[in-house]
């Protein structure tokens, strides 16, 4: 029986035409490399202004979105036992 591909979320940030964006990418781990992270699909994102992220003006809806982005992708991956 093969060992499936352990997986994860990265979260990061870049700057792109003026604005901010977060972004949540599917990442898998490397067999070659066990502690290498690959990213693997782009899962969402969200563009911001800096003025948002620098005050951390998001709505409680913004944040619960986020969180339960992160929280239902990581179970999705627990239940295809790709932990």
């Amino acid at each position: 029986m093969s060992q499936r591909q352990r997986r994860g979320i990265l979260v990061s940030i870049s700057k792109e035409d003026g604005k901010v964006l977060l972004r949540l990418d599917d990442v898998k781990q490397d067999s070659a490399e066990p502690k290498a992270w690959k990213p693997d699909v782009l899962y969402t994102h969200k563009p911001i202004t800096l003025d948002q992220l620098e005050k951390l003006e998001f709505t409680d809806k913004e944040m619960a979105d986020f969180g339960h982005a992160i929280i239902a992708r990581l179970y999705a991956f627990m239940k295809r036992d790709e932990l």
